[in-house]
């Protein structure tokens, strides 16, 4: 599939990727060095990839039983893999 763009069009996406690459939010957060950080965020976000912070888990009981369920799977996938003589784990 192609897309017909006027040259009007072109120059103006390539002003518009210009304009976020000077322009792009920078994380901030505090590095082990001392100095902010300066990786993008992500749209929506407030600090980097890094900086997010961890995972608490599943709160609800719902999720505590969804994360059970697929850990049950996944050993029990390794288990046979194992049994087998594979050394794949997927």
């Amino acid at each position: 599939m192609t897309v017909d763009l006027t040259d009007r069009e072109v120059m103006m996406i390539f002003r518009l990727m210009r304009w976020y690459r000077r322009n792009y939010i920078k994380c901030g957060a505090k590095t082990r060095k001392g100095t902010p950080c300066q990786c993008r965020v992500p749209f929506g976000k407030k600090r980097c990839r890094l900086h997010g912070g961890a995972s608490t888990g599943p709160r609800t009981e719902v999720g505590r039983g969804r994360i059970a369920e697929a850990q049950r799977r996944r050993w029990q996938a390794w288990r046979a893999a194992r049994r087998l003589g594979s050394t794949s784990t997927t």
